[in-house]
């Protein structure tokens, strides 16, 4: 039964029931956007896109998303249309964003994601306020990853 089955991120190998999963897309132009907002490197895109080749179902943790990417009512959670992940590792979201979930990586795949290490043990991580960041380059890798997909997304509504 495909729907109990659990399935490891595509981007950080995180193990998780597809509820929290959502289906990394097909759609060639939106997926190199993806592609480049998970993956640093030339080496670890093209070794990204080679394991999403051969998926037979590629999915992705919601946690690689912000919360404004989504569409909730009471009873569903939905991607907007031109939703981008935006964090690399689910471990590594900015200080000052909405709570971040992690999952629980026990049953993580060591052929997930370049050394990456995921998440150790279940927990929940609320920020109170925003702090900042200094001596960091990774708020500016960030904002380059938005325009990236801000760019990808007026692309495709051209």
């Amino acid at each position: 039964n495909m729907g109990n089955m659990r399935r490891p991120c595509m981007v950080c190998g995180v193990m998780n029931w597809q509820s929290k999963m959502r289906t990394f897309t097909s759609n060639a132009v939106t997926r190199e956007q993806w592609i480049r907002a998970v993956r640093h490197t030339v080496e670890e895109r093209s070794e990204l896109r080679e394991r999403l080749k051969n998926a037979a179902y590629p999915f992705l943790c919601e946690t690689h998303f912000p919360p404004e990417c989504f569409n909730e009512t009471l009873t569903t959670r939905t991607l907007k249309k031109g939703a981008c992940p935006r964090y690399p590792d689910p471990t590594s979201m900015p200080i000052g964003l909405d709570a971040v979930k992690l999952e629980d990586s026990a049953g993580k795949d060591p052929n997930y994601g370049p050394n990456q290490p995921g998440p150790s043990s279940q927990k929940r991580i609320k920020v109170e306020e925003e702090e900042e960041i200094d001596g960091s380059n990774h708020m500016e890798n960030l904002m380059n990853f938005v325009e990236d997909c801000e760019k990808a997304v007026k692309y495709e509504d051209e």
